[in-house]
């Protein structure tokens, strides 16, 4: 399917498609080997499809929401190191939250917020739970839109870095 879809969608298209087989458990060692065996010199798409298996291949977990690929671009085309993407915080054993991305040295989380996520009570309610439990075992979290991403991506980029620089001399005392 995403080779058919390689020669009929947009780029950003195919990369959402790709991420959503990818989250739902498809491997890319998969996709890219079924890519080798059926792709043909001049077929549309192929080219697309490999750029962005290549650009996966050494992510260590799938990104679950366009919003969280936006975020993942961003920080590659910036000064900013890469995190890692869906990082469990366990406490006392029991899995606390899963973040869209951490530093975990730094014990800096990067949550992303879409409103379609957050629209209803109980949602927000829990959300506010699960923060509140992360910042009491010393996590120091960030939360960006996609409207901040967009609209304002050198304050997110300095939010990042400056969260960093924090950390790091905290680490350091």
């Amino acid at each position: 399917t995403l080779l058919d879809l390689a020669g009929v969608v947009s780029l950003g298209t195919l990369a959402r498609a790709l991420d959503t087989a990818l989250h739902r458990g498809v491997a890319l060692d998969t996709v890219s080997r079924r890519l080798e065996a059926t792709a043909v010199q001049g077929r549309n798409g192929t080219t697309n499809l490999r750029k962005l298996i290549e650009e996966r291949t050494d992510e260590r977990s799938p990104v679950e929401s366009p919003l969280e690929r936006d975020f993942l671009t961003f920080v590659r085309e910036r000064s900013v190191p890469e995190p890692v993407a869906q990082y469990p915080v366990f406490v006392d054993g029991h899995l606390v939250a899963r973040l869209d991305f951490a530093y975990p040295e730094l014990k800096i989380g990067i949550e992303l917020d879409g409103y379609a996520f957050h629209s209803d009570r109980e949602s927000f309610e829990r959300d506010r739970r699960r923060l509140t439990e992360l910042v009491n075992e010393g996590w120091h979290m960030l939360v960006f839109t996609r409207p901040q991403l967009r609209d304002h991506p050198a304050w997110v980029e300095q939010a990042v870095l400056k969260a960093r620089a924090r950390a790091a001399v905290r680490a350091s005392d």
